[in-house]
Order: structure tokens, then sequence, then C-alpha cells
């Protein structure tokens, strides 16, 4: 039996044999057009709620107005549909009661009365088609119940279908009763065929049974073939074996047998027919919502005087539909066709046009358009005459009173990106990502501080001479010779330390700048707030034993997510420690991680560690930067490179470093304020402004496609309508006024007809989020903004709500943080007043200045500016109406699940980081650490609550340490009894600890994942250069002498390097590895003890002649094992003494050398 949910019944009814294939693509074609033409004075919206079922129906019956559950999804999940007012007013009251709301973006109200005017026309068409009963059981969107089979006497088999079929799109989609109709009937497999897993999530919430299975057969993540093959194993698993048809069985049609007719000779696009043609012309996607068509003939001639001075440039498909458009309505005149249907190949002879007609339609052509020297005479298709004309892409006319539109609404649209995660680390706090950071900055809390006594003399000792504007624009150079006449006042970032803070190795950090640590930090903390954690990358020992070796991205998740690295000075502070200490650290050498530390790698090392191999690139676009990667991240969705961007950005202007250099350049240029009062100096759109502030700090945003943030149960803030980059191409350090104007003006009325927007509209429902650093007044930041908004908006600009974020913080360069703060206020209702106000700058004009509190606007402007002319624009629009609960229950721990395969989920904060435990209980080491997140904590969700770090028991075998297995030399004919020599003095225990030590501390690994038999490159990992190390660190802790014989290759396990180590006590290495490593029971000899292996007492007594290998070296295993953990961070636990460190543990030549060493 089959169902098709919505437009997906017409598959269905394709598939039962109700409808021909052809018949339902018309169909399907016909009811869309159909839909979007009805005209009513309130086209309605619709939303979908994320709430039970009967808590729906309760508020619905609580409002006053036309509002009912049009898609009855699932018992948890209902979309709603009605007019506008009284949807309004129940999306507030699902939202109130904490229930997930989010508005579909649809042009009418569909599956509701408001379409009903669609019924009639759309019913005459269906009667028009060949309509058969089913051959196959078809459940009705209409009513759940399903299709009728036969028809009783006096009946007509088209009546009894369209009975059901013909109401479908103005009745609502009982699809809940569908899937329990087929239950009843005897439905227990259930497979979604289509794209993702809506449907299929839908059934399970539906039909809660063990005896029922569903599965999908193309989610886009896992890949078509792979869910397809996987729906066929399941269905086999089930019993019921697909069988698979050769091509040339009588069940496929001749179609089908024929194979695809790419090689046939058509033209892609270009239709076979009159009638595929009136297809392709139904078929075409509807005009979006709320958008007025504008009449050709306002855009025929290019000299027209309608054409204004400013405007919207067509691309050439735009211009290619117009002068169709065009076309269409001169042939038109002179045929009984509508101009809707002349267009492409429709041949003359279709339509009856006469040789006379066409002559006099040729002449009207030339009378508006420009045309070629082809003889019209020789066309016979419509398509020849448009060819016909030179086609030249004109400025299309904005009418500030009139949203219009374009023909790229034909275009299929992408849905926008929408933000679902935020973070934002600020300066002035304890702690520069500090809890309470969101909460000071939207209040307003001051975060700037004075500089120390220590850093104003180092500023006073650059002997910087600053250049001085003047109120009447002349400027002087001022030498700085005194302490009030250098930057006395900074945002200084509190306490921040990657490795401690996040848990990220401090090897790696030492190879970062501070703009990256800070840029890494906030895309951690970004991750967390979308809901998005990361899972474990394992490894497994021989003894089954698993430990998470990092943290990553599900894997179907990694190839579509891109990083964006924005910062203005990566690099820096790292090139000028180098430089003030000849590039030397500690032990006097040079630094071999410092084209780590200076190269711009904030973008790659992010990537690197949550596994994101999307594009990936670093942007330094000034103080523009940020906004600038959000124009990049939305082109690289919108062009298909990958759903989900990353976006981190970092930079620390006023540490000790940085400080004395970046301060002393602004103040040089001219830019810093001077003085040591806030109140005095931070001063945005203020007439007393003169200059600006420095600070640090750094954000993140997680962008991605809505789908994919509701699949995880998580409400986006906010959804990105659109971004510019722009440069005026005018000066190092300052604004052209006028393009920053006509960029604006630009950027707006894109906005407006991509998204069906009125600018008069948006001024009281808009917040404009400005870059404004309290520049001078004269050519400074705020009289750029004001005048673009002005050129923009008119005089309504005056209404249009200003904020700021860089009077409480300074200015972080390239950091996000007006993006941050717009985003999580939007969704908070709280926007941070403006800071230190009191003198109005009558130059400004008139302007809306946000005292703080309260703001209830849905959409945001952010105007970002930077040095090199560069120019950023984002516009906005929330989604969420609270900035903390955004999370449905459950949701993220069943997205893991479908991501991982893990039966069961333990969602932690661990050291700050977003992270998901799989099945913890399996022999993992270490168990379940970390904090309860608190938006699954609240509501239950988490796999099991009684289990907490201290209940969950930690799979920790203790190591066996026996004596090795003694070595029995060849006979001899002068000794023919074996003899023994005493036993060494060192403890084989103990030089296994250490090794064991010295591996985990330097891998990570735990102690007790560590096999003495796994080759430390192939099985741990550890590389070469690691394994020098560790070799190092050996050589060192045993007292080793240099061995020239020694090769890191010979001893790929830490059973070999145990063995060598041992063997200066008594052995040479090759002995003692023969011991361990060259016999049959090699593993059992070297490491488990036995009463066979344990020689007798007297066997020690007068036989000094023969050697024997010591009975217990543990005490240099352990300390072997000590060195090797320290070098490769493998856990003592997980070393094997024969494990090869190359191949099994992964420690390279050069870390084996240091190791040694």
């Amino acid at each position: 039996m089959v169902a098709g949910h919505s437009l997906g019944e017409y598959a269905a009814l394709m598939v039962s044999g109700i409808l021909r294939f052809e018949d339902a693509l018309r169909a399907a074609a016909a009811r869309g057009t159909e839909m979007g033409s009805v005209e009513v004075p309130d086209r309605g919206i619709m939303a979908s709620i994320t709430a039970p079922f009967e808590a729906i129906e309760s508020v619905l019956s609580s409002v006053d107005g036309y509002v009912i559950a049009a898609n009855k999804n699932s018992p948890t999940m209902t979309v709603i549909a009605g007019e506008t007012e009284p949807m309004r007013e129940a999306m507030r009251l699902f939202e109130e009661g904490g229930a997930t709301v989010v508005q579909l973006q649809t042009s009418h109200a569909f599956h509701s009365r408001i379409v009903a005017p669609a019924n009639e026309p759309l019913r005459r068409f269906l009667e028009g088609l060949e309509i058969s009963l089913p051959s196959i059981p078809i459940s009705a969107n209409v009513d759940g119940t399903f299709y009728p089979n036969d028809v009783q006497p006096g009946q007509d088999v088209k009546d009894v279908i369209l009975e059901k079929l013909a109401p479908q799109m103005s009745s609502a989609v009982e699809w809940t009763s569908q899937i329990r109709s087929m239950h009843e009937a005897g439905a227990r497999l259930y497979l979604e065929v289509g794209p993702k897993r809506a449907l299929a999530l839908f059934a399970s919430q539906i039909i809660d049974e063990d005896d029922c299975l569903v599965n999908i057969t193309n989610h886009p993540k896992a890949g078509g073939i792979t869910s397809f093959l996987g729906a066929l194993a399941m269905l086999a698993v089930a019993g019921r074996v697909p069988v698979i048809h050769g091509l040339d069985s009588s069940i496929h049609t001749p179609e089908f047998q024929a194979g695809p007719k790419g090689t046939n000779g058509l033209q892609a696009g270009i239709p076979s027919s009159a009638e595929a043609e009136a297809l392709r012309l139904r078929a075409r996607p509807l005009p979006q919502s709320g958008v007025t068509s504008v009449s050709t003939t306002a855009l025929e001639n290019p000299t027209s005087s309608a054409v204004a001075s400013t405007g919207l440039m067509e691309d050439e498909f735009q211009a290619q539909r117009r002068v169709a458009a065009s076309i269409g309505k001169i042939i038109s005149k002179h045929v009984s066709y509508p101009e809707g249907v002349l267009v492409g190949q429709v041949s003359f002879d279709e339509i009856g046009l006469t040789s006379q007609a066409l002559t006099m339609i040729a002449d009207e052509t030339r009378q508006i358009h420009e045309v070629s020297d082809d003889d019209p005479a020789t066309f016979s298709t419509i398509q020849e005459l448009v060819d016909w004309v030179v086609i030249q892409p004109i400025l299309r006319p904005i009418d500030h009173g009139t949203v219009i539109t374009s023909s790229s609404s034909e275009v299929i649209q992408r849905g926008n990106p929408v933000v679902s995660g935020v973070s934002l680390g600020l300066p002035g706090l304890d702690e520069v990502f500090d809890e309470g950071g969101w909460d000071a900055i939207l209040s307003g809390q001051n975060l700037i501080s004075e500089l120390s006594p220590e850093m104003k003399q180092r500023l006073l000792d650059k002997r910087i001479v600053r250049l001085v504007k003047e109120e009447d624009g002349t400027a002087n150079l001022v030498p700085a010779d005194s302490l009030d006449t250098i930057p006395q006042l900074a945002g200084q970032g509190g306490h921040f330390d990657l490795a401690e803070q996040y848990g990220i190795d401090s090897h790696l950090v030492d190879a970062f700048d501070i703009a990256t640590s800070l840029a890494f930090a906030a895309g951690l903390e970004a991750l967390a707030d979308a809901g998005l954690p990361l899972i474990p990358v394992e490894q497994v020992n021989g003894v089954g034993k698993r430990m998470i070796r990092r943290w990553s991205l599900p894997e179907a998740e990694r190839d579509r997510t891109g990083v964006i690295f924005a910062s203005v000075f990566p690099g820096l502070q790292k090139v000028i420690e180098h430089a003030l200490n000849n590039g030397q650290v500690e032990g006097g050498h040079f630094d071999r991680k410092y084209l780590l530390q200076v190269l711009s790698m904030g973008h790659s090392q992010f990537a690197n560690w949550i596994g994101a191999r999307g594009p990936n690139l670093a942007i330094n676009n000034a103080c523009a930067s940020t906004p600038a990667a959000f124009a990049i991240a939305e082109d690289w969705m919108a062009t298909g490179r990958c759903d989900r961007v990353i976006i981190v950005s970092g930079d620390d202007s006023t540490s000790d470093v940085l400080m004395p250099w970046i301060g002393a350049g602004f103040a040089a240029a001219g830019a810093h304020a001077m003085g040591s009062e806030v109140s005095e100096v931070a001063l945005p759109f203020d007439a007393r402004r003169h200059g600006m502030l420095l600070g640090m700090g750094g954000a993140a945003f997680v962008i991605e496609r809505s789908e994919d943030s509701l699949e995880r149960g998580v409400t986006p803030y906010v959804e990105v309508l659109g971004a510019e980059i722009a440069n005026s191409a005018y000066h190092p350090t300052r604004l052209d006024t006028d393009h920053a104007a006509m960029v604006m003006e630009r950027f707006v009325a894109r906005m407006e007809v991509r998204h069906g927007l009125n600018r008069a509209d948006l001024v009281d429902d808009m917040t404009f989020m400005s870059h404004e650093p309290y520049t001078p007044p004269r050519g400074g930041s705020a009289s750029a903004e004001v005048a673009s908004l002005r050129s923009v908006f008119g005089d309504a600009a005056s209404r249009i709500l200003i904020t700021n974020g860089k009077g409480y913080t300074g200015h972080p360069m390239g950091v996000g943080l007006e993006d941050a703060i717009v985003i999580r206020g939007l969704a908070a209702g709280r926007l941070p007043p403006i800071a230190n106000f009191r003198d109005v700058d009558s130059t400004l004009g008139e302007l809306n200045l946000c005292m703080g509190g309260k703001h209830d606007v849905r959409y945001a402007l952010r105007h970002g500016a930077g040095f090199g002319s560069q120019i950023a624009l984002t516009f906005l629009r929330r989604i969420a109406n609270s900035d903390t609960a955004r999370f449905t229950p459950g949701r993220i721990d069943s997205w893991v699940k479908a991501h991982s395969g893990a039966s069961n989920i333990h969602l932690r904060i661990l050291d700050r980081k977003f992270v998901a435990y799989l099945d913890p209980d399996d022999n993992l080491i270490g168990g379940v650490q970390g904090n309860t997140p608190l938006f699954e904590a609240s509501d239950g969700s988490i796999s099991d609550p009684s289990f907490s770090v201290s209940t969950i028991p930690v799979p920790v075998e203790p190591l066996s340490n026996p004596a090795p297995a003694p070595v029995v030399p060849a006979e001899t004919s002068s000794s023919p009894e074996p003899t023994h020599s005493p036993p060494p003095s060192s403890s084989n225990k103990d030089i296994q600890s250490g090794v064991l030590s010295v591996v985990a501390e330097a891998t990570g690994y735990p102690s007790e994942f560590l096999e003495l038999d796994a080759d430390m490159e192939g099985e741990l990992g550890i590389d070469s250069i690691k394994q020098a190390e560790i070799m190092a660190e050996l050589r060192e802790m045993f007292s080793l002498p240099v061995d020239d014989s020694f090769q890191l290759r010979e001893h790929p396990t830490l059973g070999h390097v145990i063995g060598y180590i041992a063997s200066f006590d008594s052995v040479s290495p090759a002995e003692l590895e023969s011991t361990l490593v060259d016999s049959d029971d090699s593993v059992d000899m070297a490491i488990v003890s036995s009463e066979e292996s344990m020689p007798e007492e007297n066997d020690y007594e007068g036989n000094s002649e023969s050697t024997l290998v010591s009975q217990s070296t543990d005490s240099v295993d352990d300390e072997i094992i000590q060195v090797v953990v320290e070098h490769t961070g493998y856990p003592a636990e997980f070393l094997e003494m024969d494990a090869d460190m190359e191949g099994e543990l992964g420690i390279d030549s050069i870390k084996q050398a240091e190791i040694m060493a």
C-alpha cells in the first residue's frame, strides 16, 4: 500500500495506478499553478508547531479567528495554517507555552479554506485526465481512509476518486490518521521514498510498535545509494527479500527499458511537443509570497523615463525572460492565444501565425528592440524571434513605495541560511568567555579599563608623534611627550587558557597565536550553543578496550562543513615575541613551531581539530572581516559548496605584547582617543567623540541550513536574508561616504526584491547595528553610517533603532562583536544602549538611539567598515523568540544516534566542549566525564540521568608484570648442562611503568589502553617525530649511554623499547629482544606470569658461565612506559610491550629518537 504527503500524494496516485505517469506530472503542475493563482485579501500564513497534538488543539480552540491544524504530521508535530492575525496570536500563545514555533515561508496558507477557490478549477483540469481505480491500496490525505478500489452501479470512477482528490489542497493533511489506517490494514514495514527522512520520523512517532520497521531510501547525508541499499537490506532482514528484475523484464515499461534520452539529439531543456511545452509553463515555480509583479511595458524600452537613477541591473537570465515576455505580448495581439503560452519552441504553425502577421510582428519588434540582420521571414518558432533581438540588460527601476519582482523569482531559490549558534568572548570580565558575558553586554556594562602604569610607560617610550586633526580640517603632528598624550584606556582580556579551560593539547596550543586560540575557543563555544555535539574518534586495542583519541563532527557532517577564520592581526603577537628573544625557546633553541605560530592558520587548525573537511579560508577585511565572512558563507551555501559554515574570529590588540605596537599605531594615525575617564572617551554618536579605544575578544557563528538545525531540534536565532561585500577603492583609513550610501542602497533594494519587503515598512521593525567606533566627527564612521541610512530610508531613518557595542568594549578589530550582539539580542528582545551618550551631534540630525532594555524588532541591518575602504553588510530576520529556550527535548540525542549508530548516548559539557559519549558502558576507558548540559537536563532527555561521572565504572584491568621466560643458550661441548647468571639489578616492572608513563604523557592515551605489542605508528599513531621525543626522554630517565647502533625502526613496539632498556643491565639488546618477542609465545612470555617461566631457586647457584635474562625487569618496563606516555599521550595501560612503535603506535622515527635520548 502507498500514501503521499500533500504534493507527494500525486506520486502515490501514479504508483497506485490511479494516474498515468505523465498525467500525474501534469496534475501536480496544475495544482501548483492553481494554488499560486489564488487571489484573496489575506493569503494567510503557516507555521510548524512541535508540541503534543492535544495541546495544539486546545490552543487553537482558544484563538479568535480562523486557524486550523493543516498538516497533522505526528502526535508531536503539526503544521497550522490560517488567517494572518489569528495565526500570529496562535504562534504567540505557543511560544509562551514553550513550544517550538517556526513560521513557514509559503505564498499562501495551503491546506486551508484560504486556497479553496482553487478547488473548482483544479477539479475541471483533473476531469480531463485518465483516471483509474487503484491496483495498489492508497490512503487519502483528505480523511486518512483508503481510496475506493471499486465502484457501485451507477457510479463513475472519476467521481469517486475526485471526491477525495479534488478538495485535497484546501483540506488538512490527515497524515497521522493515514499511517494508523495503514497499520490497521496490516502494514508493518514503512519505507519513505524521497529525500531525507521527515515522513519516516513521523511514522516512528505515530506507530510506537515493536513489530514495525521504518526506514528511508534517499538521505543526502548518507548518500542515495547507501540509503537505498540499506532499505533493501532492512526488507531482506525482515523477510521481504526484494526481487530485482532484469532490464528486459516485462514488469518494466518500454520507456524505462529504453533508458535515458540524454543522447537522442534533443537539446536539453527544449520540449519535444506543444504538450510538453505547456507542461513546462504550468510547472514553473510560484512567485515569492507578497510579491507584486510589474507590468512588462514599464520595462520594454531601455530608454524609458521609468528607469530610475538607482536600481538593480538585470542578469542575462532576467534580460532574456523580459524580452521573451515582450515578444509574447506582441504575438498575442495577432493570434488567439494568451501571451503566457507564447514562448520557447512553439512553432508558428501550431498557433496559426500567417506570414502577413509575422511581418507585422517583426515591424513592432524593431520599434522597441534592437535586432540582428537575420531575416524574420525565415523563422518558424517563437524562440527564433526572441533570439533575433540583441539583448541588452537594463537597470530595473526601484520605486520605494512599491515592491517589485524580477523574473529571478521563477528561478528555484535555496532557503536562507540560519544562525543556530553564536558565542562571544569579551574584555573586562574575570574570564574572556565568561558565563555572564551576554548579560553584561546586552545590559550595557562597561568593560573598558585603565592601562597599567607599566603599559603607559612602554607606550610613552615609543616616542609617538600623533596626527591631530582640528575642527577646521587642518592636521598637525604633535609629539606624545607626556602620559596624558598617549592611550590610557582599553578593553583588556581576563583569564584565558585554551589548554586549561578547553582541554586542548598544550603541545598543539603552543603552535597557536593568541588570535587563533581565541577564535578556536569561540568556535567550540558556538558549536555547543548550536546544540551540535562532537562525537568521539576512538581507538580499540587488541583486547577490545576503547579509548577516545579526539572529538570530531559526525562523519556525515564533515565534508559539508566549511570554516572561515576572521582576524586582523593573526600571528603578529608571536612574530613580536620571537623577534624580541631571537626566536629562542626553552633550551636556547629556535622554536620549530615558528611558522605555524605566525601564519594565519586559525581556519585550518580549527577545521582539523573538529574534522571539518569542507571549504576553508582565512579573511582579513580589517574591521569588516566578520560580516564579510557572512557573505562568503552565504555564497558557499547558495552554490552548494557546503551545508554549514562555522565562522570563527579572534584578535587581542590590547595584550601586553601587542598593545605597545597597535596602540602606538592608532595613536600615531590620529585615530586613538586620549583620556582616562571612560565616560568622557567612549562616546559613540556623541558630539564629544574624538577617537576610538582598542579592545579584544573572540566570536563565532554556526551558519547552516534551517532543516539541519531543526533536525537536531534547535530553533535558529535568525535567518540570514542576505549579505554584501564591497570596496570603495578610496583611501587606506577613510570612508567614501557617497559610495558607502550607494552600496547600502543597492543592498537594501536587493533585499526588497528577494524577500518581498518594503523599506518603508522595515524602519519601525528593524535595528541598525552600527560599526561606530567613535572616531572623530569629521569623516568618521558615525557620519558615514547616518548619511547612508538617510540616503536609503529618507526621513524615516530617524525612526530606525540604532544600537552599538564598541562603546562598552573598545574596538576588537576583526572580531564579530556586533554580529554576535545583534543576533543574540534579536532573540532575547534586548539590545545594548548607546554608551555614555550625553551631547547630541546636530550634524547627524535626529536619531533613534537605543536606550537599552526590551525591544521587539524582527530585522537587523548590520554595517561593517574597515581600513582599506572595506564595506560589508548583513541583513537578518529573527526566528527565535528566546535566546535560551531553543531546544526540543531529546532531539539532539536522537540525532547523535542516527549519525553514530550508537544506542546509548550521554551528552556532556566536557571542558566547555559539547560532546556525546557513545555506549560508554561498553569497555570505554575513563567512562563518561563532564557536566550534563542544562538544556538537556531540564527535560530529562539524557539517556540515563542516574549515571554520573562517579557512578559510571571505569573498565580498567590491571596489567600483569611477570618475569620474562629464561633464555636457554645453545649447548656447548664444555658445558652440557644449562647454566645461568644472576638476575640483573634493574626491575622490569619499573622499566615498563616508566615507558608507559612517558608514552601516555606524550600521546594522551590512558595507560590502560597501551599494549606492549601494539605497533607504535601503525596502531597507536605515534609518528617518527613523537617516537624520537619519547626515546630521548627515556635515555635521560634511565641514564642510557649513547648507542650509535640503535635504530628506531628496529624497535616498533613498546615491548621492544622496554627490552632494549633492560638489556643495559645484563645482556645485549638482541638477546633481550629475543626473549621478549622472537619466540612463538612472545607476548605471553614477556608479560604473563607462569610457573614454567619461573626458575627454581637453585638454578642461580654456581652457574656463572651462562646468561639469564632477569626474572623481573618490571622497574625498567615501568620507567620506559612512563617516558613513552609523556611523549605520545598514550595512557600507560594502553601500551603493550610488543606493540610496534611506528606501525602500531604511530611513533615516528624522530619521536622514537627523542624517547631514546
